[in-house]
């Protein structure tokens, strides 16, 4: 009974060091990646973009098999972890900047109306806010579509 019980410990033993050699093995010896193929909607034109047929060959690939890495495109520049880290970045210092030159302009006003300027930092002190930066980016990205459709619900009849 206790040689059996000992079997099991070096068998269970021999299965973990192989199991932590293989891994060790397999990724010592993995082929690199192949690179991806540039950004399909890098080329595409204006019509391409409308009508989505940019995508038409990968929607294809992964109709006929399960898409692998090795199928997907490139992502363009914009679409990058870092690109949009360091774009956020700069919308916060923007934001930064704009509390901080706000609240050297309230220093000016209260020279002139003392009492209104403390209540109003009483009660609307001014800080930076995220929510103010991304609103105020999405606003001016998205302000020439907000024209167009303001013309045509002025445009519409009755």
């Amino acid at each position: 009974m206790e040689e059996r019980a000992s079997n099991n410990e070096d068998t269970t033993e021999n299965l973990i060091v192989n199991s932590s050699s293989n891994n060790s093995h397999a990724t010592a010896h993995e082929e690199p990646t192949p690179p991806r193929p540039p950004p399909a909607l890098q080329g595409a034109s204006c019509i391409s973009r409308w009508t989505f047929s940019w995508a038409a060959g990968l929607l294809r690939r992964g109709m006929i098999s399960p898409l692998q890495d090795k199928d997907l495109n490139d992502l363009l520049e914009e679409d990058t972890s870092a690109y949009n880290r360091q774009y956020m970045e700069n919308l916060w210092n923007r934001e930064k900047q704009r509390a901080a030159n706000e609240i050297k302009n309230r220093k000016r006003w209260r020279r002139y109306c003392r009492c209104v300027t403390k209540l109003r930092d009483l009660f609307y002190p001014i800080k930076p806010s995220l929510y103010h930066a991304i609103m105020k980016d999405y606003y001016a990205q998205t302000l020439y579509a907000q024209l167009l459709l303001a013309t045509s619900m002025a445009a519409r009849p009755g």
